[in-house]
This record gives structure tokens, sequence and C-alpha cells, in this order.
């Protein structure tokens, strides 16, 4: 007995191996593939016309993955339920050996509501923005209007301060089936409907937004 224990086990040993092999080799394939299959139901809840919003993948395996042999054939990407970016399910099947439920969830990346050209010349943003400005209260004047101080108080909601300057918000934006929420560092006091200064704490990038809850702050038009 003692003569065949070892061969046994060395055998077992080098069987279990390369099921392990197997199901790391095909570990890739499936991510690529699901990587496409993705892309493809984001860009299909797009709006017509409108570009997909760039998204980070993360992909939750079953729990039998690390079980998968490698497929010999053309794997099959079915989608089961991709209404929710966040939660998205696919059926992965290999033809006449195996089929898996593989769970993908989409983080959507925020785009920042300033235009490339503002970015690249942010001087000649300020300076229109300020021609902008005098030319609204030249027209206010001339309509006998007197424009508000800019130190006075906003008229809108209740007069509550809703952010203060150091708060940590969320800044949202929503788009039919989508929401998109990215933290944020007030940099000014702000009301309901009160326009300030927000610094996006992923890419350290500040741009004005608008006051719309405590806490909460959603990004120009």
């Amino acid at each position: 007995m003692a003569i065949f224990t070892n061969p046994c086990r060395q055998a077992l040993m080098l069987g279990l191996l390369c099921l392990a092999m197997g199901a790391l080799a095909a570990m890739p394939a499936i991510h690529q593939q699901l990587d496409i299959a993705a892309n493809q139901a984001l860009q299909s809840q797009a709006k017509a016309g409108e570009k997909p919003p760039a998204a980070q993948l993360s992909f939750i395996p079953p729990r039998e993955a690390d079980r998968l042999p490698l497929c010999p054939s053309m794997l099959q990407i079915r989608k089961i339920d991709t209404r929710n970016p966040g939660r998205m399910r696919f059926a992965v099947t290999c033809p006449g050996l195996w089929q898996s439920i593989w769970t993908v969830r989409a983080r959507l990346l925020a785009s920042s509501p300033q235009t490339p050209e503002t970015e690249a010349a942010p001087g000649k943003a300020q300076q229109g923005s300020h021609r902008e400005k005098v030319a609204t209260q030249d027209s206010k004047k001339d309509a006998g209007v007197e424009p508000p101080h800019p130190s006075a108080p906003s008229s809108s909601g209740d007069g509550r301060v809703l952010i203060r300057r150091g708060d940590k918000i969320d800044i949202i934006a929503s788009r039919p089936g989508i929401e998109v929420r990215v933290s944020a560092e007030a940099q000014n006091h702000g009301k309901a409907g009160d326009i300030i200064r927000v610094k996006n704490l992923a890419s350290g990038r500040v741009f004005p937004a608008r006051v719309s809850a405590a806490g909460v702050v959603s990004p120009l038009e």
C-alpha cells in the first residue's frame, strides 16, 4: 500500500493543478468578452446621438468560476438583465461544457461641466463671464431695476444656508435612467438655488455648481 500512496497523491495534486490552471486561463477570455458586452449594453441605453458615459467595470464571478475549465470553442455571452448599470447580469456559456451567471458593475465616471476650451483657456472664460455679468447689470439699470449687491443674501428657498465652506458634499447629475454621484468639497457657503464653487475630490478641479439640497449640488447646464 505504501508503494502506491505517493504516486496516487502526486496524480491527484497534478489533476487539481491542471484544473486550477485551466480556470485561470479561462478568466481573461471571459473578462474580455464581458467587457465588450457590458459596453454595448451601456451604449444601447444612451440617448440617440449621445456618447455613452465612460464607466469603470468590475466583474463578479460565480462561486464555481475557479473550477471552470478552459473552453475549446468561442464563448457565448447572453444578456439577462442590463437595466441597472450598477448590477448587470450576463450568462456565459461554453457550448456543450458549462454555463455560469456573471455580474458586471459599471461605475459611471462623471464628466466635468467645463468644456475643453474652458479648461485650455481659463483666463478667457473668466473674462467672458465678467463681460456677461457687466452687460446684465447695465441692462437692469437701463430698465430701472437696481441689480442686487453680490454679498446680498439669496431670497430663494427659506433663506437657510444649506452648504458651508469646507463641507463634504455630493455632485449629482441625473439623466433618464442614470444618476451620477461624485464626492466634492464646498468652496463657499450657499443657500438653495445659489451658485457656489465646488472642488471635485477625485480630480482636484474647481468649478461652479448650483445648490439643490443640504449637502447636494447639481452641475450647471
